[in-house]
């Protein structure tokens, strides 16, 4: 498996690297490049080098996407875990309620995105047990 995810890594970064050159920094398919990549930094066990990355997209993605958009969403969703995971808890919730709003002008009441961003929301609640 290791092997796998160098070779996803290096053909990320390859993409990644010719999106920049071909269309810029802040394409739509320059930042799906860019979350991609940081998805395959963190299967490797590389948080450090994907949050880094995918902090950069969020930058972007902000700037360069209506504020509406199913990528931002990702982008914000995937940038949260990762500060979940690293317990900060309220930067992580900030960008789970960037994502629900998001998620509830695009999707009907109930929706499966919506209720997985409730239990990410729900996640970083902490609970003092008595």
């Amino acid at each position: 498996a290791t092997g796998r995810l160098r070779e996803a890594e290096a053909a990320h970064r390859e993409e990644w690297s010719i999106g920049r050159r071909v269309l810029g920094d802040d394409h739509p398919e320059v930042l799906i490049s860019m979350l991609n990549l940081g998805r395959v930094l963190l299967a490797a066990g590389k948080r450090d080098d994907a949050e880094k990355l995918l902090a950069d997209a969020l930058v972007k993605a902000r700037t360069s996407l209506p504020p509406v958009h199913p990528l931002l969403a990702s982008i914000s969703t995937t940038v949260g875990e990762i500060a979940l995971a690293k317990g900060r808890r309220d930067e992580a919730r900030a960008l789970f309620l960037q994502t629900r709003h998001i998620y509830e002008q695009m999707f009907e009441p109930g929706h499966r995105r919506l209720k997985h961003i409730d239990e990410l929301l729900a996640a970083t609640e902490v609970f003092i047990e008595g």
